[in-house]
């Protein structure tokens, strides 16, 4: 009989722990060992000779092309030197062709656009300078220099070639546009490329180089070399000239090359002035000479001073020290045929690598890993792994509907979770089995239910997920529940709500039940959406035919008692008349009160009650009597209305309420759309069979695509419209057997034109 293992040893953690606290152990042992093999100040050490080397190398082309800059310089100088003494004693009257004398003075080159920039030079003469013949000479011997700057410009670090001499002639290339950088007084005999290689300054006649200055042309911080020229009396006549960027200087030998995060470079002379340096900033004075020392501008820590003076008095070497906790290194190298030196500052940490294992240790690390690996996977597998497989698939059939039980091969295992989490799935097995079934037969009754209901119903959770839902509709979109949950959600004690949703034309109610748990918390939402068009307009349309017979109710009681009073006032103007009181005065007063008792008896008609009876109906009667009940409007808005009314506009028709309420809202539609001071014109006329109604107004027109839309329900462009009125316009005009239309002319006048025929329905 096997020995039973202590129940702690056969359980699947304790023995991943063991086994993982053990790997690694050795994993660690073996790591320590091989990390103590490594030569980590041998790695830093090659480091910084390597870059060293780089720095040395940098500063070796930094003087091989100042050295062919001042090559190119000298021998241009020389060659244009022997040019201009052999160049005789011709004179000239006039400037040569191809340049002019400007307004203000100076003289400029005129552009040939069949001739690269690049290989025509430009000049510029300040317009104080004397003309004279020998001025002109000048400017016409120095022409031949256009071939000698096109090669010099070819170097990609040139940025200008020119030359500048006694006369105060610059002629530079590439042709630029000298006059629009220059003062008209300029005189370049005063800037530092000119005195720096004069007689005084100069007086071994070779090429010299400039302090870094801003370009008089904007181009950036310059150096120049500068060799001067005499005449054949071996008097001083001018210099030749080459400018070099500082920026493309260091971009071409530093582009194609990396010095970390925090790496800085700087040129600097050997008591500390700045050739340049990293993040070097242009200046927007011409010429503008940048004279400062490293050590002048302040943030330069002692350590660090400390260290590039040691630099720039050796020329070459490392150099470490500490600035604001962190260490850093110093390489430096002379640039050679030159008084200055090379300096590349860089982080320790940049270049010192941290511990690292070499190929052989790694390759051990990982084979032992590997090894290790796999006698813990095999030992898993057999353990883990195939009891854990017979459980998955277990699941896999659960998930497919599939209930029955199978053989447990999990349920062998030696591992104690395994067999208690066999136990715990069988369980689990017939729990869900049941509980599956419980829910099957309440989701056959939900859905029943779901089926009877004609509008939509769902159910939401706090989240405004759907949980049930009888059918889609667009009253219950994405945005309407989260908005609604949002106010749900700000109540503490929600309450059911509801709303009505206007969408196109169709109306729709909207209620919400809220659902809270047992802290009183929204948990779900429980929606009702049902379609609503049909009662609401049925409900407006009623509401305006009340609103008509209370209007008629109201003129009715105002003519009954206005008839009393108007029957003693005729009486007593009787009276008068016939006792000779002033005839004329009583005669205005039996026309006022008749004219009174007319407008009663028109508001008497109006307001009469319908009755089934069909009868001629004359639509004139009715515009009228509308344009009465509006008068006080009409007035107060300075509307005109003129009336254009043929006296056969009769129709025969049972109760003429509809007739009423279709002019009503067309008349009172138009004196809306004028506002004020605009014009009414009212034709009625009989064409054929049918009658023709027409209203015109000079208020806002109605725009094109419009014009079908607003007889739709619920459609406004009024702010305190409900875009009923000429909905029911239509409907009670089609159940009348005609049409109404509106249309807009050129002239911006809006009409609406009714047609309705003479003998109408008797249902209507």
């Amino acid at each position: 009989m096997p020995m039973k293992l202590p129940e702690i040893l056969c359980s699947l953690a304790t023995r991943v722990i063991v086994i993982f606290l053990l790997c690694s152990i050795l994993y660690l042992a073996i790591f320590i060992t091989l990390s103590a093999w490594q030569t980590k100040n041998k790695s830093a050490q090659y480091n910084k000779n390597n870059l060293q080397e780089i720095t040395k190398e940098k500063s070796q082309l930094i003087s091989a092309g100042f050295t062919q800059i001042e090559n190119d310089t000298t021998n241009m100088g020389i060659w244009y030197q022997k040019l201009y003494r052999q160049s005789g004693e011709e004179t000239y009257s006039s400037l040569p062709d191809g340049y002019r004398m400007n307004q203000d003075g100076t003289i400029t080159r005129l552009r040939d656009r069949s001739v690269n920039r690049t290989r025509q030079s430009a000049i510029y003469v300040a317009g104080t300078a004397k003309k004279s013949a020998a001025l002109y000479r000048d400017i016409a011997i120095s022409e031949q220099l256009d071939d000698a700057f096109a090669e010099v410009v070819k170097n990609k670090v040139v940025t200008w070639a020119y030359l500048v001499d006694k006369n105060n002639i610059l002629r530079c290339s590439p042709y630029s546009d000298l006059k629009a950088q220059f003062e008209t007084d300029h005189d370049q005999r005063h800037d530092p490329f000119y005195l720096d290689a004069s007689e005084k300054n100069d007086p071994d006649r070779v090429a010299v180089w400039t302090k870094p200055y801003s370009d008089y042309l904007r181009t950036g911080w310059m150096i120049t070399c500068s060799y001067p020229i005499y005449d054949e009396k071996d008097r001083f006549y001018g210099v030749v000239c080459i400018d070099l960027s500082l920026n493309k200087l260091m971009k071409r030998y530093f582009s194609d090359f990396s010095i970390g995060d925090t790496g800085r470079i700087y040129w600097l002379t050997k008591d500390g002035g700045i050739y340049y340096q990293s993040d070097m900033k242009d200046s927007d004075e011409q010429g503008e000479i940048f004279s400062k020392s490293i050590f002048e501008k302040g943030d330069v820590g002692s350590a660090k001073e400390k260290a590039m003076r040691k630099a720039l008095k050796s020329g070459r070497g490392i150099y470490e020290y500490s600035e604001r906790r962190q260490e850093k290194i110093l390489f430096c190298s002379r640039v050679s045929d030159t008084d200055t030196v090379l300096l590349i500052e860089v982080n320790r940490s940049e270049i010192v690598p941290r511990n690292r294992i070499d190929l052989p240790t790694a390759l051990i690390l990982i084979l032992v890993t590997i090894l290790m690996s796999f006698i813990f996977l095999m030992w898993l597998r057999y353990n883990f792994s195939h009891p854990m497989n017979d459980l998955v698939k277990r699941a896999n059939r659960i998930s497919e509907g599939d209930y029955s039980l199978i053989r447990r091969a999990a349920d062998e295992s030696e591992l104690r979770e395994i067999r208690d989490l066999d136990r715990a799935f069988t369980t689990m097995n017939a729990r869900i089995e049941e509980y599956t079934r419980s829910i099957s037969k309440r989701n056959k009754e939900i859905s029943t239910i779901l089926e009877t209901i004609e509008g939509t119903l769902l159910i939401v959770n706090r989240n405004g997920e759907v949980v049930v839902s009888s059918r889609e509709s667009e009253s219950v979109s994405p945005e309407i529940v989260m908005r609604e949950l949002a106010k749900l959600r700000q109540d503490p004690h929600p309450q059911m709500d509801s709303e009505q949703i206007i969408l196109g034309s169709e109306v729709y109610r909207n209620t919400y039940y809220p659902i809270c748990g047992e802290g009183g918390e929204l948990s779900e939402v429980v929606i009702s959406s049902d379609k609503v068009t049909q009662s609401v307009l049925l409900e407006k349309e009623v509401q305006q035919m009340e609103k008509m017979a209370g209007i008629g109710q109201f003129a009715a009681a105002i003519v009954h008692e206005l008839k009393n009073h108007l029957a003693v006032m005729k009486g007593a103007a009787y009276i008068l008349k016939l006792e000779g009181v002033n005839k004329e005065e009583v005669g205005r007063i039996e026309r006022a009160a008749d004219e009174a008792e007319k407008v009663i008896y028109t508001l008497l008609d109006y307001s009469r009650d319908d009755d089934e009876r069909m009868e001629m109906v004359h639509v004139g009667t009715f515009i009228r009597q509308i344009l009465l009940l509006s008068n006080k409007t009409l007035i107060r808005q300075n509307i005109e209305v003129v009336e254009n009314i043929d006296s056969s506009c009769y129709i025969h028709m049972g109760s003429p309420e509809a007739l009423k309420v279709i002019l009503q809202n067309i008349i009172i539609n138009a004196i809306q759309a004028i506002g004020a001071d605009g014009r009414i014109e009212i034709d009625c006329r009989r064409d054929g069979d049918n009658v023709a109604i027409s209203v015109k107004d000079d208020g806002e027109p109605i725009p094109a695509d419009l014009r079908e839309k607003i007889f739709e329900p619920f459609y406004t462009t009024k702010e305190d419209g409900n875009g009923i009125g000429l909905w029911i316009t239509r409907r009670l005009t089609d159940s009348l057997g005609g049409t109404v239309t509106a249309t807009t002319d050129e002239n911006s006048v809006t009409e609406f034109d009714i047609i309705l025929p003479v003998n109408t329905p008797k249902d209507d």
